[in-house]
């Protein structure tokens, strides 16, 4: 790979973590052209004081626009649920098809069964890392949400959507959401991204003031192309093509109101954009 062909230039240093035959630790690196620099060797060189583990909460944003009439309060605020840092897995990581409680859809009299799902589905998203913390209590103003994000990457939030069409009502999904949450195993910057700031969509109604852009209108969210392949049988299918500036809710939005209740951040908690489409 040439310095034309990565996208890892002195520019957009990704971080993650690695681990080695001979030093099995898990550490934190980074990645300059195809080269994987091990920054725990540089830390034990003095040029760092320290390395925080990302290990943080997960949770979901829903800002796609559904095919359905949504409710109300979609235009309001977003739909976010609470998830499990267990379940995330990096890019590559097999998923194991979930069990859980579900009706047989061709058999609609049956009572429920634990079975594994017959309907396990993908959502495209982007996660969100998050950075400096919030004390709990404090107020974020979304004019600051970019000094609270670390960096982002490409998400998929696998869904049961039988079990999750049993368990939704009336506190929401669990099982269905629980069993992985793939990855991309490098972080990329927020700062790597400032090229790709552009507009919002425009949101109807207003959004409420504390969720109100105030900044740049050119600068609002992230002009970031997204597809998704599914490979069978040694061919690829391209099933989506998307780009995250399409989303209803931006990500300065939704960590503004991921923490609008006086919650706090705490640094390594992630949340999905909601899916793309």
């Amino acid at each position: 790979m040439t310095l034309t062909e990565t996208p890892f230039t002195i520019d957009n240093l990704p971080y993650g973590v690695i681990s080695t035959a001979e030093t099995p630790t898990p550490r934190c690196a980074t990645v300059l052209e195809d080269d994987v620099i091990d920054l725990s060797a540089l830390e034990k060189d003095g040029y760092f004081k320290s390395i925080p583990g990302l290990k943080g909460d997960v949770f979901s944003m829903c800002s796609e626009l559904f095919s359905m009439k949504p409710p109300a309060s979609w235009f309001v605020i977003p739909s976010v649920y609470n998830g499990r840092q267990s379940s995330l897995r990096i890019s590559g990581t097999p998923i194991r098809r979930p069990w859980g409680v579900t009706l047989d859809s061709n058999k609609p009299n049956d009572p429920p069964a634990f079975r594994p799902s017959a309907r396990f589905d993908f959502e495209l998203e982007m996660g969100v890392y998050l950075s400096h913390p919030l004390p709990p209590g404090e107020i974020l103003n979304i004019n600051n949400a970019k000094d609270h994000i670390f960096g982002l990457v490409i998400l998929n939030d696998w869904s049961a959507r039988d079990i999750q069409t049993y368990e939704m009502a009336p506190l929401g999904p669990f099982h269905s959401k629980g069993s992985g949450t793939s990855i991309s195993p490098w972080i990329v910057p927020i700062e790597a991204l400032e090229g790709s700031q552009c507009n919002a969509r425009v949101q109807d109604p207003a959004p409420l003031k504390h969720l109100a852009w105030k900044g740049k209108e050119d600068e609002a969210t992230f002009d970031i192309e997204l597809k998704a392949r599914v490979i069978r049988n040694g061919k690829s299918y391209t099933v989506t093509e998307t780009n995250l500036k399409e989303l209803y809710w931006t990500p300065y939005q939704q960590v503004t109101h991921l923490c609008s209740a006086g919650e706090g951040l705490s640094t390594g908690d992630i949340f999905g954009t909601g899916t793309i489409t």
